[in-house]
């Protein structure tokens, strides 16, 4: 139960630092001390183990318990589980560097950039934070391809060039 809190704590000071953020355009004393704040929450935590959150389409969830006040979960975890984030966790070893890069994402309007929340969490190859997607069609994304897959798909598409016209 204690640890539920502390990860409770932990995603309502992080909210706080994302807050910050929008409200001083990522910088300042106030977004430093947030980041802080957050980083030291966090390290605390991970340092006793790995802590994984799921990603549901009414906030982030810790032990099947709701990370948020009902009805106020941020809006940037409803659009991380719309570009198919499911699962969030946080490794012994994070850094402060990669919070505020986890955080900028998650403060990033992606309606208007060519990629979402899981194209840029992957480009950031972050090293204390996993995540767990799903694609568009609701299949598991990997990041090892399964050749005999990939063989098939293209024997399908071998298959659809060489079909009969009509």
């Amino acid at each position: 139960k204690d640890l539920v809190e502390r990860v409770s704590q932990f995603f309502s000071t992080m909210d706080k630092l994302i807050r910050g953020m929008q409200l001083y355009e990522g910088t300042g004393p106030l977004v430093e001390r947030l980041l802080g704040d957050t980083f030291n929450r966090l390290e605390k935590l991970v340092v006793e183990q790995e802590v994984t959150a799921k990603i549901t389409p009414v906030g982030a969830m810790f032990m099947e318990q709701p990370m948020s006040e009902k009805s106020s979960a941020p809006k940037y975890l409803f659009q991380l589980y719309c570009d198919g984030v499911r699962e969030v966790s946080f490794i012994e070893g994070i850094t402060e560097d990669e919070i505020i890069r986890f955080a900028q994402i998650l403060n990033t309007d992606h309606k208007d950039s060519m990629s979402d929340m899981v194209t840029a969490l992957w480009k950031e190859e972050f090293k204390g934070i996993r995540y767990y997607a799903v694609d568009s069609l609701g299949a598991q994304v990997d990041v090892e391809v399964d050749s005999s897959l990939v063989s098939k798909k293209n024997d399908q598409l071998t298959s659809v060039d060489a079909g009969e016209e009509m």
